[in-house]
This record gives structure tokens, C-alpha cells and sequence, in this order.
């Protein structure tokens, strides 16, 4: 995994403002959209270390993106720096 650092674009779309945590399964950087100018995001880079990992997280992210609710955060995309997704 490549680090991440304030000011790096990632996918063309957001620049990192800083690293807001950390924890077992990677980091978590706020971000600003570069596109929407004036709207923040989180960026949650992940540390998958095999399928089952992966495949984990796909259904994280199918879950999330089927709630709406003010208290959980809103699932827009996911994308791969680097490595090419077998997705």
C-alpha cells in the first residue's frame, strides 16, 4: 500500500486534507471533493491482505450504500489506487 499524504490526489477526484484515524483494516483521511469544490469526504484507505478480506468489504460497501440515515455516513464510491481491482 502506498502512503497517503496531505495534498495527494487520489482518482483524479479528491485531495487529501489530513488523516483523521487509523485502525486495524487501514486509515481514514478527510478529503475534499475536487469536483464538488465545497463538499468534504472521507477517504478510507484499506489494508486487504487476501479474497476473503476483499470480499468482506464489498459487502460493507453494498450495505452502506443502501442506507439513508443523518447519523451514518453516505457511501459514494469506491475506487483502487495502484492496483487494479479484480472487481
Amino acid at each position: 500500500m502506498t502512503p497517503i499524504s496531505e495534498g495527494q490526489i487520489l482518482d483524479e477526484k479528491y485531495r487529501i486534507i489530513r488523516r483523521i484515524g487509523e485502525g486495524g483494516f487501514g486509515e481514514v483521511f478527510l478529503a475534499n471533493d475536487i469536483l464538488l469544490e465545497s463538499r468534504h469526504v472521507a477517504i478510507k484507505s484499506l489494508k486487504i491482505d487476501d479474497a476473503n478480506h476483499e470480499q468482506s468489504l464489498i459487502e460493507e460497501m453494498k450495505f452502506l450504500s443502501n442506507l439513508a440515515n443523518p447519523h451514518v455516513i453516505t457511501f459514494y464510491h469506491h475506487f483502487y489506487e495502484n492496483e487494479p481491482s479484480s472487481l
